[in-house]
């Protein structure tokens, strides 16, 4: 028994002085590696293990470098760009990843630190080095660069004066959250790379083949105007609007918002300077000469029977159509809508040519024809404001504004098959307001 005794004291004994020993160990090791970074840390793949901070954020650094001054190349289906990491203010959070790394086995008591050191040193720890940016400016960049790959996809559609078919185009989009993630992801793992934009294709909605089963090459209705073309930037700006239009396929119950389609009409997206009607008064603004566009399209429309949805008449009357026959629109504003209410699709052609415009709709053959016919306009006539101005000497008068009568007018639409009137509807009654002839007098 009390040999027993003895050996189990003993036992004890040497394990006490193991435990002591061990502490004592752990104890020296903590107090000669204080100052480094534990064996088995990586940051980003690259061993830090032994390097105190300076060391490691220097290595960091010099990690980091061909990322930060070197341009990033960009690369698309043909083209390539370059995006300046200074720029986006593109940064790498290196005291942060230091931080971390020193933070391995500085952790909780001896024991705890111990086993982390053990685990570190066996397993590896590894540390991702964050980065931040600019996500606005990045995405800014993008866009610019979308601007020069975009381009719209063009249906097939037959022309109307050579009765060729003019051939499906596809059309491509950079697709710019999906190239941001793209490029976010290589930057973060410090890959020096090209990096490929994700560009996708756009595929027509009618190819050449569908136009005769889609019943696409028979023409429903058509209207023309005319203009100036001494007007240059109000020609353009009808071209543009014009080729936003062309090849516009509707399925049944599907409607159309000119705005939508062509977009805001500003200097960027091409549209030039040009005479337009604000608040009753002919001014120069971005955009003139879209209201021939979608009054020439809203015509076309009436002549079609389809279901106006949104439409407003001009504040004053315009050259190219008749009174009650405009759709005025402005951007974000004042729109025109229409709904294909019929069961089977439809295609709206626009082309420009010489002075003319035309808008004609391609469908199913009707058995019936339209007609649309304006009522005589009633005169409103206009009235005379006088304004007192001292300037002026004894009874002398000055026309500030000529006075413009204003009018009410009817249209209406007639429903005609085998000559025979079937339904007689109003369209619309609109009013155009006077505008108020303005003088001034001395006021004695």
């Amino acid at each position: 028994m009390k040999k027993v005794w003895q050996i189990s004291l003993i036992i004890l004994l040497l394990l006490f002085s193991i435990g002591v020993g061990t502490i004592l160990g752990m104890h020296i090791f903590f107090k000669q590696n204080q100052n480094i970074i534990f064996s088995g840390v990586t940051i980003e793949g690259y061993n830090f293990s032994g390097l105190n901070r300076a060391e490691a954020k220097e290595r960091l650094k010099k990690i980091t470098k061909p990322i930060l001054n070197k341009d990033i190349i960009l690369e698309g289906e043909e083209d390539s760009w370059l995006l300046d990491p200074g720029s986006i203010k593109l940064k790498f959070k290196i005291e942060e990843a230091v931080n971390k790394a020193f933070a391995i086995g500085r952790k909780g008591n001896l024991v705890q630190r111990s086993i982390e050191v053990w685990q570190t040193d066996k397993y590896g720890e590894e540390i991702d080095l964050r980065m931040s940016y600019s996500d606005k400016i990045l995405e800014e960049e993008l866009m610019a660069i979308g601007k020069e790959i975009n381009s719209s996809m063009k249906n097939a559609y037959m022309d109307l004066e050579t009765k060729q078919v003019i051939k499906a185009k596809h059309g491509r989009k950079l697709n710019i959250e999906k190239s941001k993630m793209k490029i976010v992801k290589r930057l973060s793992n410090l890959e020096d790379l090209p990096i490929r934009l994700v560009i996708e294709e756009i595929k027509p909605e009618v190819n050449e083949e569908d136009l005769k089963e889609l019943g696409l090459t028979n023409q429903i209705s058509t209207y023309l105007t005319e203009f100036n073309t001494t007007k240059k930037g109000r020609v353009e700006n009808i071209k543009l609007a014009s080729q936003k239009i062309n090849g516009t396929l509707l399925k049944p119950g599907e409607s159309f918002s000119f705005n939508d389609r062509v977009g805001p009409r500003t200097l960027t997206t091409g549209f030039k300077e040009a005479i337009e009607i604000v608040n009753q008064e002919f001014v120069t603004g971005i955009g003139g000469g879209v209201c021939q566009v979608s009054s020439t399209l809203y015509n076309a429309v009436l002549l079609g029977d389809f279901k106006v949805l949104v439409r407003q008449n001009h504040s004053r009357p315009v050259s190219y159509v008749p009174l009650g026959r405009g759709a005025t629109v402005y951007y974000d504003y004042l729109d025109f809508e229409f709904k294909n209410n019929t069961s089977a699709p439809i295609m709206i052609l626009s082309k420009v040519k010489g002075n003319r415009l035309r808008m004609s709709i391609m469908g199913q053959e009707r058995d019936y024809q339209v007609e649309i016919f304006t009522s005589e306009p009633e005169v409103i006539e206009y009235e005379e404001v006088k304004k007192v101005d001292p300037s002026l000497q004894n009874d002398e008068q000055k026309l500030v504004r000529r006075g413009k009568n204003g009018y009410r007018v009817t249209v209406k639409k007639r429903i005609i098959s085998n000559n025979q009137v079937l339904k007689e509807v109003i369209v619309s009654e609109d009013r155009y307001q006077p505008v108020d002839q303005i003088i001034k007098v001395t006021g004695k």
